[in-house]
């Protein structure tokens, strides 16, 4: 993603918008940032992500900040800080009730997500925002379409020697759910 942002402007921006119990760790990610620190960025934003604090903010710092070294990290973590800025789309915390946002906020995100990931040297992460993307799709009743992601991601996942856990358990905990609305 080619976002023009004035990274130390917008993280600036942000701490000083942000509750003091978080302003340290923002102050760490600039640090991070300008030293080009991946990893251990991508490590402080796990940290930030998971603040409870951090609500409200964790879209924008994913599309604006994340988005401009998105190609430098593990493409797994990227999933998982999507999905954690994913429960701040509008229309989450609706799709239990009204099956017919077939076109929501969250489902767009993640499809863009997936698609973002879907290269030969990152199948992990595809099959990983994959499955997520799936769990969204049978939240609003799209039960044909989560059987076909369902099927696509068990047979990448069969090409694999080794798998992250947390792959592992997203995908079996989405079959498990599917089965449960879809008895065979």
């Amino acid at each position: 993603m080619d976002i023009d942002v004035d990274v130390p402007s917008f993280l600036r921006e942000v701490r000083m918008a942000a509750p003091e119990s978080l302003q340290g760790s923002i102050l760490q990610m600039e640090d991070l940032w300008e030293r080009r620190l991946w990893h251990q960025l991508t490590l402080e934003l796990e940290r930030f992500f998971n603040d409870p604090h951090s609500s409200g903010s964790r879209m924008r710092m994913y599309k604006d900040f994340v988005g401009t070294f998105e190609k430098n990290i593990n493409q797994s973590k990227l999933v998982g800080l999507g999905l954690l800025a994913k429960e701040e789309c509008k229309s989450i915390r609706f799709l239990i009730f009204f099956s017919d946002l077939g076109t929501s906020e969250a489902l767009e995100f993640m499809t863009s997500l997936a698609e973002k990931v879907n290269t030969e040297a990152t199948q992990d992460a595809y099959v990983y925002a994959l499955v997520e993307t799936a769990a969204l799709k049978l939240a609003i009743g799209q039960g044909e379409t989560v059987r076909k992601d369902l099927d696509a991601a068990n047979k990448i996942l069969e090409t694999f020697d080794s798998v992250d856990p947390i792959i592992h358990a997203a995908f079996y905990r989405v079959s498990a759910d599917y089965y449960s609305v879809f008895p065979q």
